[in-house]
This record gives structure tokens, sequence and C-alpha cells, in this order.
């Protein structure tokens, strides 16, 4: 493994950061709408269209990170001075997206879990008090529920994720080996 492979690594391992914010702002997209669509006289667009920015200034990132990962090693000069120096170690590409994967999905739910768990609490007292006109807020719950099961979802379509990464990889590789022929 030569140390360029080990920044693209990094770089991956990044961009599914950034992948990660990107599903998670979709969940705080979907409250809003939910919102919107029950009470017609919502003041929830400020929100859907901050989620909206979100998601338009991070896809470009992660796309770049994930699948121009040469791009970004040549941009930030990481390893003009090592081109040939090969590292001793031998580690599977795709087991280290996939071991990343693994820990940021682990990083959603160790967060996650325990908030869904207060929002329930909390959503059952508030819906024990008898003489109150407010009703308990679900948004918190909905928001929580989406966290959990996009983390399940990207556990278990996993391997999936790691060839669709590794695949663009391999797709950049044989152009730039037919260029240079």
């Amino acid at each position: 493994m030569k140390l360029r492979d080990l920044f693209s690594i990094i770089v991956k391992i990044f961009g599914l950061w950034f992948i990660k914010d990107i599903l998670l702002s979709i969940a705080y997209f979907i409250s809003p709408l939910v919102t919107m669509i029950t009470d017609r006289d919502s003041t929830e667009w400020g929100y859907l269209i901050i989620s909206l920015i979100i998601l338009g200034l991070y896809f470009p990132i992660a796309y770049t990170l994930l699948f121009k990962t040469s791009y970004v090693v040549d941009l930030l000069k990481l390893d003009p001075d090592f081109m040939e120096e090969k590292l001793t170690f031998q580690v599977s590409t795709r087991n280290v997206v996939s071991i990343a994967l693994i820990l940021l999905c682990g990083l959603i739910l160790i967060d996650e879990i325990p908030n869904f768990i207060k929002y329930i609490y909390n959503y059952y007292q508030l819906s024990q008090i008898r003489f109150t006109t407010e009703k308990p807020e679900t948004a918190n719950i909905i928001i929580s529920v989406v966290k959990i099961v996009i983390a399940f979802l990207l556990i278990g379509e996993r391997e999936k994720i790691v060839q669709l990464i590794l695949k663009e990889k391999t797709e950049t590789i044989d152009e730039e080996e037919t260029e240079g022929q």
C-alpha cells in the first residue's frame, strides 16, 4: 500500500462523515415538511429552506471526497515527496471503508437511541396531563426515528455502499490507464 492510497482512504472516510451529516439533515427536512402538511398555517418554511441549503452545500463536498479522491489528494498536495514510498502493513481498502461506515452508524445509534427514549418518555408524560390544550410534540420523535432507521439501513446495506464507493474508484483508475496508453 502506497502512502497515496492511505491518504485516499482517509479522504473517503471524511466523505462518509459528510454523507452521515447529509442523511441526518434529511431527518430535519422531514419534520418541518410533516408539520407543514398537518398544520396549514405553519411557519416552518425557514427550517425547510435551511435544511435544503445544508443539503445543497454538503452533497457536492461529499461527492468530491468519495468519488474524486485523487483530485482532493492532488489539490491538498498530500503526497508529492512520498510518491513511491510503500507502507509495510497490508490493509484492504474495502475493509477500512466498511469499518468506517460501521463506526459512523454506531455513533448515530449511540447518540440517537437515548434521545428517542427521552422523547417517547416526554411525550407520554405530556399526554397524561388532563387539563391542557397543548398537544405533545411529535417532531422530535419523528426525527429520532428517521435517524435510527437511516443508521440501520446503512449498516444493512453496508456492502452495497462500499461497493458503490470503490466501484467509482476502479472506474477512474481504468480511465486513467486507458488515457496513458
